[in-house]
């Protein structure tokens, strides 16, 4: 079951248990939360237990309630539990589909009715709920977090927070308020070498235990930030894996602290100029473009395209990124009109191109509105590129995504780069400031290509996602910014050992169960996917 929700207001995630009583909606006092689970790297294996309690002054009789609980964003609902008096209610990895494990108190048949987990949120109907008892409803699920800095944040939705029934009988709830009664309470833990920190709430550590310092009461949602630590002068190698005889494996890769001037750039920028990105669309990807040639330094090189335009090429090779040659490229930008051959001829002409000799980091960015045709020709071209050692990656940022974005986001899988979506309807601060976060990737420095030695080669790896994207390699470790990728390895007498590339030193082997919840979710391109298609 994939659960996601989105959200622009830190305080919008509120779990609530609302019922309807003489036609008026109120709310279920929430008493307590309760957090615990492991959080590695990018991924979270947590569990969230409300408790909620009202008495006979507020309602003298049982009620049938309505829970809503709106799961974080790239959040996979794995169990379910509802508990009050001497029933116990549970539902499986899929719980819209699951039937109730057990539901009875006494003669009564206590149900549960599961509804829809949608974007908005998850829900669950549950009847025959007395007054004057606890109510604990418990949601396990798996997470994956958001890139912050080297580490990875994870937002925890309805965090000591309440919600206040209206009088006017409609069904929308009238207020979100901070409850001085309720409680939170706080049990993760950080496996391997790395650090859970809170922005806005203080945390304590006891080993590799972390609680909300004494008096802390969260209200609004609780942001944790997972850190890994650095070495000084090499990368470093984490890997998680579930413990079994084939194990689903994590690998986590850091930066150095200390990496120089980086890798030099190499991009070729290509922009659609079909009739379909007219307006807004065409606004938009021009100041992309813009934008990623102002990251480059004299020492890079660039080349750009106008596909579908009669202007298209200003070079028949990368150019280097002087004054003079980024100004005439601000030029084709402007001038540039419809008409001329579609991204299939273009981006085999990109491909073509003449190498720039040397360790640099080449990459090919498609800036388009997902309207693709031919899509398997270009997929096998980029293949074909993936096989050659001095390979230019292919990278995509999609105007407006809209039902054939999947299409793009297998050009980038297959491409070995990055997906990002934008929208256009921004107004100029807001479009700026949604730029810099979706092109901060792109502009970062690139270190090195890195590579994942598992002594199971023979077996061979049988399927690996990087960085929540299906691919065959690890690609670039890029400054201030982690990589990631998640796999499974053949069966074997012995647990398989991982190395980087170049390395003498086997990284040490954390089992941590959570991976293979991760990696057994095909859906984690999905989890992406949901990200993405909300666009910044």
């Amino acid at each position: 079951m994939l659960c996601n929700s989105r959200s622009d207001d830190a305080g919008s995630g509120v779990a609530t248990l609302e019922y309807i009583d003489t036609g008026h909606l109120g709310f279920v006092p929430l008493v307590r939360t309760e957090l615990s689970g492991t959080i590695a790297g990018p991924l979270a294996d947590l569990s969230i237990e409300h408790i909620f309690r009202f008495t006979a002054e507020q309602c003298g009789h049982e009620i049938d309630a309505l829970y809503r609980f709106p799961p974080p964003c790239g959040a996979v609902m794995r169990h379910m539990t509802v508990r009050f008096g001497d029933v116990i209610i549970e539902t499986g990895q899929r719980p819209q589909e699951t039937e109730i494990v057990e539901a009875v108190r006494g003669e009564d048949h206590q149900g549960l009715s599961v509804t829809e987990c949608s974007q908005d949120g998850f829900t669950l109907q549950v009847s025959g709920v007395p007054p004057d008892e606890d109510v604990h409803i418990t949601a396990s699920y798996v997470q994956v977090g958001e890139p912050h800095g080297i580490g990875f944040s994870f937002r925890i939705p309805s965090a000591g927070r309440s919600m206040d029934g209206n009088q006017d009988g409609s069904e929308a709830p009238t207020a979100t308020f901070h409850d001085s009664k309720s409680r939170f309470i706080m049990q993760v833990r950080s496996a391997g070498k790395g650090e859970l920190s809170s922005p806005a709430s203080g945390l304590q550590c006891d080993g590799h235990m972390y609680s909300l310092k004494a008096g802390i009461v969260p209200d609004r949602d609780l942001d944790l930030i997972w850190t890994p630590h650095q070495f000084e002068d090499r990368p470093l190698l984490q890997v998680f894996t579930d413990g079994t005889s084939d194990p689903c494996f994590l690998a986590l890769v850091s930066p150095p602290k200390s990496y120089g001037e980086g890798l030099p750039r190499e991009w070729t920028i290509m922009i659609d100029r079909s009739p379909s990105m007219e307006g807004t669309r065409r606004q938009a990807a021009d100041q992309a473009a813009e934008r990623l040639l102002k990251c480059l330094l004299p020492r890079d090189r660039f080349n750009l395209c106008l596909f579908n335009s009669t202007a298209s090429w200003p070079a028949d090779r990368p150019l280097r990124a002087t004054a003079d040659n980024v100004a005439r490229a601000a030029r084709l930008l402007q001038d540039g009109e419809p008409g001329g051959p579609g991204l299939e001829a273009a981006l085999e002409r990109a491909l073509g191109q003449r190498q720039t000799y040397g360790d640099i980091s080449r990459h090919v960015v498609i800036i388009t509105d997902a309207q693709v045709s031919n899509d398997g020709r270009i997929l096998e071209m980029l293949r074909r590129e993936s096989l050659k050692p001095n390979r230019r990656r292919c990278g995509v940022l999609c105007i407006d995504s809209n039902q054939c974005s999947h299409q793009l986001r297998r050009i980038a899988e297959v491409g070995g780069g990055s997906f990002r979506s934008l929208k256009s309807s921004l107004d100029e601060t807001d479009m700026v400031a949604a730029l810099d976060n979706v092109l901060e990737e792109w502009s970062l420095l690139v270190i090195t290509d890195i590579g994942l030695l598992t002594s199971r080669r023979l077996d061979g790896l049988q399927s690996v996602y990087v960085n929540g994207t299906f691919n065959s390699d690890v690609g670039e470790l890029r400054a201030e910014r982690s990589t990631w990728l998640v796999g499974k390895c053949g069966g074997g007498r012995k647990p398989p050992s991982f190395a980087l590339d170049d390395s003498d030193d086997s990284s040490d082997v954390i089992v941590f169960n959570g991976v293979r919840a991760l990696h057994d979710i095909k859906p984690i391109n999905d989890l992406e996917a949901l990200r993405d298609t909300a666009p910044v």
